[in-house]
């Protein structure tokens, strides 16, 4: 008995008792080459950094902020750009051709959310962000550069030009728009402040942006002289370039900075999402959130991208001058309105915040509506009670 123990003893291992330690060392390696290859997301069999400091957190939402700000140029500048055009190519810019160079960039920019919204699950934010800025600076070139064999193939060019930047815009709003939001949820400090954080991103930067896109047409003109009908294809051809400045100069910073907490712990790269069952069980808030946003673009985008066209018709001045004058001047009235709603929202919470904001905008709009006529012979009063319209809508859904 003794010698048939010692034989068991020493026995030689098989290869069952050698799978469980082959089977851990495999894993293991998995592990690694999964970190070395998914730089976004650490392995959380590690420790992982808990929270980010407030400056990595405000430097988050700051180059996201900066993304959109770029977008809200890139949208709004086409207005102000057709009102140049019209006397460029006054027998080729028709009507049909005026709404489609008009849609081109917002048609773009559905496509681009639907589309990046995938991409930036299934890839990661960081390769959303290239994707997209990629997309958008070719677009913006495509614009500048735009020519063809007549005026209106050069019009043509420039509506598939500016569908491809909307695009690449778009894109922007489910990579940026998500990473910043899952920023603020950091820490619990940060969490208080999220409203007024997230309207910074949001809304304010893109109001800037809508803002810029009036003050650099303005600019140009005066540079090359408002009477020079000749050069105002420099102005339309520079404006389109200069959008692409913020997006390439904020390209390295985006690459550098750090990927929020809640993304690196839940992200599911390169799996199946189960975006059925988020319908079906958040479809309720989805369709209240998508039908106030609607509400509000469908507000909002015209007033703002079209404000310099809206002066022009109201006969507000002798000069192209004036009119982009008198635009910048309104979309200027959309910058309060973020730091009135981010406040309004901490303190009195979002969903009261929104309904205060639609309410009292709905309101201003059915006086201006129905006064229209002897409000706009008041031109101050008319641009005063234009501009707290759009305040009202940046207070409220806009945030």
């Amino acid at each position: 008995m003794a010698v048939e123990i010692e034989t068991v003893a020493h026995q030689p291992p098989t290869l069952a008792s050698k799978t469980p330690d082959i089977e851990v060392a495999h894993q293991n390696d998995d592990k690694t080459l999964s970190k070395t290859l998914d730089p976004e997301i650490a392995s959380l069999e590690e420790p992982i950094k808990g929270y980010y400091s407030k400056l990595s957190v405000w430097l988050m939402i700051l180059f996201s902020g900066l993304a959109i700000g770029s977008d809200g140029y890139n949208a709004a500048i086409i207005g102000n750009i057709q009102i140049l055009m019209k006397i460029i190519y006054p027998d080729s810019l028709t009507s049909t051709i005026y709404t489609r160079l008009s849609n081109a960039f917002l048609i773009g920019m559905i496509v681009g959310m639907i589309g990046f919204g995938f991409v930036a699950d299934q890839l990661g934010r960081k390769t959303g962000a290239v994707a997209t800025t990629l997309l958008l600076v070719l677009g913006i070139a495509l614009s500048a550069s735009a020519h063809g064999m007549s005026d209106t193939g050069l019009l043509w060019m420039l509506i598939i030009a500016r569908g491809v930047a909307g695009v690449g815009a778009g894109g922007e709003y489910p990579v940026s728009g998500a990473g910043a939001a899952e920023a603020t949820d950091e820490n619990d400090t940060l969490r208080k402040h999220r409203g007024f954080m997230f309207a910074m991103l949001a809304d304010l930067s893109a109001s800037l942006g809508y803002v810029f896109a009036g003050v650099v047409p303005l600019l140009l003109l005066l540079i090359v002289g408002e009477g020079n009908e000749d050069r105002y294809y420099i102005v339309w051809r520079a404006a389109f370039a200069l959008g692409a400045v913020p997006p390439l100069g904020i390209f390295w910073f985006r690459m550098r900075m750090a990927v929020a907490t809640a993304y690196r712990k839940s992200a599911m790269r390169k799996q199946r999402q189960p975006y059925v069952l988020a319908v079906k069980r958040y479809w309720r808030p989805l369709v209240g959130v998508s039908t106030c946003w609607f509400l509000y673009n469908w507000i909002s985008i015209p007033f703002g991208i079209f404000s310099s066209t809206i002066i022009t018709r109201t006969n507000a001045g002798d000069s192209l001058v004036k009119n982009l004058g008198w635009g910048v001047v309104i979309n200027c009235f959309y910058i309060p309105g973020p730091f009135i709603g981010g406040y309004l929202s901490d303190k009195i919470g979002r969903r009261q915040t929104m309904a205060l904001g639609f309410t009292l905008q709905a309101v201003l709009g059915f006086i201006l509506g129905g006064a229209i006529g002897p409000v706009q012979k008041i031109f101050p009063l008319f641009i005063v009670l234009y501009g707290v319209f759009l305040t009202l809508g940046e207070v409220g859904p806009g945030r």
